[in-house]
């Protein structure tokens, strides 16, 4: 197999990686240090949600029709846009608008490398392709990425932000910029016949028509729910453990435990019927991070770096899951990820509104503690309903 196609993705994936790692981990403090409510940002974190979901399957279309390039070269200019306006000025209206932004950004992005270096691989190998392959793939690009972003997230939460609040988004900025210089000048363009742009759009059509079904909206409700469970850790832990002024180790040991659970998961043969105990699990870490971050600051650390370990592994077998066993249309693979990526950031985001409310009202780890109780439940009850029929 020719693997300069894995190399590029994965040194497309390190780009990406860095350039978010150098804003995402103080965005919420750099919001709220500019006079802005938990309830805005939650607001504006949902408007992101929304819009992703909006968008996620037009931009699937977009790219099954004029390739990964031009759409990775569209997503990489909008957060470049929305980077912009924040620098300018950070306030409700510019958050709000940049959060659309970020969204539309977003769902362009979403799943599109994956399901780009996907399709190739199944060219490539034909018989011999398999679900762990994809595992393997995806779990060594996140090692590398993490690996390699680990530095820039350290430096970023213990000293650049702290020198200067606005160093982060402006050196986001430059990495955007040199995504987007990677995907126009590098980046590989696919060729399709003039037969293959014709027919596209009534493919895609007729494919999109099969598979929107009450069962592909359950199997949607069922992978999203690890992300509504993981939606309030992800966004406010720099909140909920700035007082312990270890931000930036903890950064490191997030990537740390992000890293070990994608080592996990390429040295082991973990299935979808097993992921079950991992959310029963998580959950118990959370509420037991809720508990103890009443009296001790350090202790909820040790159960939310468990946290990220098993949310990792839970999505990471997720997604080679779906990708290799409810997607097998591989012509119009983005469409069809999108319109999963479609209900998945609806769900999140509607729900993030009430979270962030939530979080203002019962305190954040109390309401991370809530959502990762009726997840489990709902996650449990549609498990073995899927896990049933797909025996």
């Amino acid at each position: 197999m020719e693997r300069k196609n894995v190399y590029i993705y994965y040194f497309s994936q390190i780009l990406l990686f860095v350039a978010a790692s150098l804003f995402n981990p103080v965005s919420y403090m750099f919001y709220m240090d500019n006079g802005l409510s938990a309830s805005i940002i939650g607001i504006s974190i949902s408007i992101l949600w929304i819009s992703s979901g909006i968008f996620e399957i037009p931009c699937g279309i977009f790219t099954d029709r004029h390739g990964t390039k031009n759409t990775m070269i569209l997503s990489t200019g909008l957060s470049i846009l929305g980077l912009g306006l924040l620098i300018i000025k950070t306030n409700t209206p510019l958050l709000l608008l940049s959060s659309f932004i970020f969204g539309v950004s977003s769902a362009a992005n979403s799943g599109c490398l994956s399901s780009w270096i996907v399709n190739y691989l199944k060219s490539e190998l034909n018989e011999t392709f398999e679900q762990s392959i994809i595992q393997k793939v995806f779990s060594t690009s996140n090692i590398y990425t993490s690996i390699i972003s680990i530095i820039f997230s350290f430096l970023v939460l213990q000293i650049i932000y702290k020198i200067n609040p606005k160093y982060p988004i402006y050196l986001s900025f430059i990495a955007y910029t040199i995504c987007l210089l990677f995907f126009f000048l590098i980046f590989p363009k696919r060729k399709r016949t003039q037969k293959e742009k014709k027919n596209k759009l009534r493919n895609t059509f007729k494919s999109y028509t099969k598979v929107i079904s009450k069962e592909f909206i359950l199997l949607s409700i069922y992978f999203t729910i690890p992300s509504v469970m993981d939606m309030g850790p992800v966004n406010q832990w720099s909140i909920v453990f700035r007082d312990t002024n270890l931000l930036g180790v903890i950064q490191v040991l997030i990537v740390g435990s992000f890293v070990l659970g994608n080592w996990m998961v390429s040295k082991t043969k973990i299935q979808q019927k097993d992921i079950l105990k991992l959310v029963i699990f998580d959950v118990l870490l959370i509420i037991f991070l809720s508990v103890t971050d009443k009296f001790n600051k350090y202790i909820p650390i040790f159960f939310f770096l468990a946290h990220v370990v098993i949310n990792t592994i839970t999505l990471a077998v997720n997604m080679s899951y779906f990708h290799s066993n409810v997607i097998t249309d591989d012509k119009n693979r983005n469409t069809l990820f999108s319109t999963f990526s479609f209900l998945n950031s609806l769900i999140v985001g509607l729900l993030l509104v009430f979270q962030g409310f939530l979080s203002d009202v019962l305190g954040m780890s109390n309401s991370w503690a809530l959502f990762s109780a009726i997840g489990c439940i709902l996650y449990y009850t549609l498990h073995n309903k899927i896990m049933k029929k797909s025996n």
